[in-house]
């Protein structure tokens, strides 16, 4: 026998092997072959011909008495029935059950990290490592390990063994492993934003840059959207991204192979193509961008180099808007300097203090 053509049958070939007969037999209980030509054109007829001596005229538990006491072809045959019983299969159905154990035992932790995130609680405390025991610590280690052992105390049985059995590496509590579970949780938010965005088509987008506590200029970006729920209409304002600006001009200096210490300049211009890359690794369709919401400084809105000039040129359906917010903020500003309303303001905070 071929021993190329039957290797998926190893089992029922090898105690046919242990009795030094060449026969063509396992195709009684398996499907025809995959190359028939080995056998000649009239394989179908000669597949049930050919049999050792000994068993020519035996059952199948003969056949099982005379090629191996062990059972194997009476195995194979059961196998073959049920073919949950097949080795092959019992090894996916046990990899399944471990991913299901895995997954179990992580959706308590994502669950803690989830709503931390939902309600801008801090996660993390002054200390934060180590194994998280049932026992309460003498400090305060942070609302994410105590929501944890709540979870626990409540008859989280799976959290409770993970916590348990795992070792150190594998707890997945680190600060570390909680920013970047952040992380996917924010990918898959984002990711069910910019869907409901593509299936809403027109769209606008409003951004605006600042400085940090850190010194680090910052660029959010926002899009503004019509979704339709059941038979009703909601204007949607979402977040989708942060963008460090000058950490982004300098990634570009790099592939631009310009000198690491050329100063780095903000322009609106420049500010302006950061906002269309951003827009396209969104996969956002430019011509259904119609309107572009910013502050009316001159980075933004100069005529000649402004951001939002340099975004039209591409997006060429977007019209300029004005940010409400900041229109608010100039006109109390300026009504502020009014001696009416200085005193009426005094008046107030008499009245609620």
């Amino acid at each position: 026998m071929c021993a190329h053509v039957y290797s998926e049958n190893a089992a029922l070939y090898y105690s046919i092997f242990l009795i030094q007969f060449n026969v063509i037999f396992l195709e009684v209980f398996r499907a025809p072959p995959e190359n028939p030509d080995v056998f000649g054109s009239n394989w179908q007829r000669r597949r049930f011909r050919v049999y050792p001596i000994a068993v020519c005229n035996g059952s199948l538990l003969r056949i099982n008495h005379l090629l191996d006491h062990s059972g194997v072809v009476q195995t194979y045959h059961k196998s073959f029935v049920d073919p949950t019983l097949r080795v092959d299969n019992q090894l996916v159905s046990e990899r399944r059950r471990q991913v299901a154990e895995n997954r179990e035992r992580l959706a308590s932790i994502v669950d803690v990290l989830t709503f931390l995130g939902a309600q801008n609680i801090a996660s993390r405390g002054h200390r934060d490592s180590g194994r998280i025991g049932n026992r309460e610590p003498s400090m305060n280690d942070g609302n994410f390990r105590q929501l944890i052992r709540l979870l626990v105390k409540r008859g989280d049985t799976a959290l409770k063994k993970h916590l348990e059995v795992s070792s150190s590496n594998a707890m997945y509590t680190s600060s570390s492993v909680q920013n970047e579970l952040f992380n996917c949780i924010g990918e898959e938010i984002r990711e069910t934003i910019l869907q409901k965005l593509r299936s809403c088509g027109l769209y606008s987008i409003m951004f605006d840059e600042t400085t940090d506590l850190s010194h680090t200029n910052i660029m959010s970006f926002v899009v503004r959207y019509v979704e339709k729920v059941d038979d009703s209409h909601i204007v949607r304002e979402d977040f989708l991204d942060f963008m460090d600006t000058y950490g982004a001009l300098s990634v570009q200096n790099r592939e631009a192979e310009l000198p690491a210490d050329r100063e780095l300049k903000l322009t609106g211009e420049k500010l302006g193509n950061l906002v269309l890359e951003k827009m396209k690794n969104f996969r956002l369709d430019n011509s259904l961008c119609v309107g572009i919401g910013t502050d009316g400084c001159s980075v933004m809105i100069s005529e000649s180099k402004g951001a939002v000039n340099t975004i039209r040129k591409v997006a060429v359906n977007a019209e300029r808007c004005h940010c409400h917010n900041h229109d608010l903020n100039l006109s109390l500003g300026e009504s502020s300097k009014l001696r009416e309303v200085r005193r009426t303001l005094r008046l107030i905070q008499k009245v609620v203090n």
